[in-house]
């Protein structure tokens, strides 16, 4: 199989790759592979502090899974560079939209 650091020799140059990582080992592994975009998923704010300072400045680190608007500020301030909030999407409840189109009759001659 492929390791992650054939897809990321693969890629086009320019073409800004983000690895989600769920573990300790992924995180390492996505560090040696030289990965400069990861996303932390499911993890704690406390998780997330650590990781940052593992990866350092180069690396920047999203914050992913579960967070919802009141426990944003705790990503922030762990020092995750980005931060998703699925919880905005995931409450909205979808509109009912439909048209009707009536119109003269064409003919084609």
């Amino acid at each position: 199989g492929r390791t992650l650091r054939d897809v990321l020799s693969a890629a086009p140059p320019g073409l800004p790759i983000v690895v989600e990582v769920e573990t300790e080992a992924q995180l390492e592994e996505a560090l040696a592979a030289g990965v400069t975009h990861i996303l932390a998923d499911n993890q704690s704010p406390e998780r997330v502090a650590a990781w940052v300072r593992r990866a350092g400045p180069g690396v920047t680190i999203q914050a992913s899974g579960g967070i919802v608007a009141d426990s944003a500020a705790a990503y922030a301030r762990a020092g995750a560079q980005l931060i998703s909030i699925g919880a905005l999407t995931h409450s909205v409840s979808a509109a009912s939209i439909s048209f009707a189109i009536q119109g003269p009759e064409i003919r084609l001659q």
